[in-house]
């Protein structure tokens, strides 16, 4: 119970600093976001964009391989410079694990499985690549500013979108992600595999992530439907366009499409079987947080 008070403390002080700095494209574990808005954001881009062609990505057991040093550095360029937060989260990703054999493990990689404060560095951990990615088309400079705020809050990119065409030889790439649940959506089949190839080294370059490439690809929807959050995503022909038809798969929780993906993470950690992380955060009876060493020594650049 210790560890999980800590872990809230910890978050309340932190997500609004990490909500600032994370992309509109991320719609997993925030605040007033949820799947819906997700599924919405790529059939907007399929309807309105005319964008057919989706990049599926599979990351290989992303929340056992969230490399540490790696997210403390993200959370360092965030804005989370106080080095005592830094140091109790880091003593939090290294908290032992009770293995099935009653042995204790320190963990290497990954987040606390059940933690508080978990989806919010799986957050953390891929805010780099939502705004790698939007570098590509949506943020690239343009001689003169561009985009205009929608009723529902958005940003409408149209005129940009029709410079970026005029000036440039570029393919528009478009990323909506919920957790780690991610999609590109990309003009043609080329510019498809190119993200595919583009964000599979950058994931693995820079984060340390691996791609599994038997469970990911590129899907053109006017073809074959994409699954999205339980959802089965396709366009049909309708009236001269193509318009998103979707309806929930048959394996999908009815209450919850990501029910199956992410419960490992939201489930408590006195139901976790596999799990029994109860760090030390505190030497007993000191209330004072000092002197912690820390293993990495945060940079205040972004590479």
């Amino acid at each position: 119970m210790e560890d999980r008070i800590v872990q809230q403390a910890i978050k309340q002080v932190i997500e609004p600093i990490c909500e600032a700095a994370f992309s509109n494209d991320s719609f997993g574990f925030r605040p007033n976001r949820s799947t819906e808005h997700a599924i919405a954001a790529l059939s907007r881009h399929i309807n309105r964009g005319k964008l057919h062609h989706i990049v599926d990505l599979d990351i290989e057991g992303f929340f056992d391989n969230v490399v540490h040093h790696t997210l403390l550095r993200q959370l360092w360029r965030l804005g989370i410079q106080d080095g005592e937060v830094i140091a109790l989260i880091s003593r939090i990703l290294k908290a032992e694990i009770e293995m099935p054999d009653r042995t204790r493990v320190r963990p290497e990689k990954g987040t606390p499985q059940g933690g508080v404060i978990s989806p919010l560095l799986a957050n953390v951990a891929l805010n780099d690549l939502d705004h790698w990615i939007n570098s590509k088309w949506r943020n690239r400079p343009t001689a003169r500013g561009y985009g205009c705020q929608r009723k529902d809050g958005g940003v409408h990119w149209g005129n940009k979108y029709k410079a970026l065409r005029k000036t440039t030889k570029l393919k528009a790439w478009h990323i909506v992600r919920y957790a780690d649940d991610v999609k590109i959506i990309c003009e043609t089949k080329t510019a498809g595999r190119r993200a595919y190839e583009a964000t599979t080294n950058y994931l693995g370059r820079r984060l340390g992530l691996r791609v599994n490439p038997e469970k990911s690809g590129v899907v053109n929807v006017k073809k074959n439907p994409t699954e999205f959050l339980g959802i089965s995503i396709k366009a049909e022909p309708k009236r001269g366009k193509w318009v998103v038809q979707s309806h929930m798969l048959k394996s999908a929780s009815p209450k919850d499409p990501t029910h199956n993906r992410c419960k490992t993470q939201t489930s408590s950690s006195e139901n976790s079987n596999n799990d029994h992380r109860i760090p030390q955060l505190l030497p007993e009876g000191d209330t004072n947080i000092q002197g912690y060493e820390m293993d990495i020594i945060p940079s205040r650049t972004r590479h």
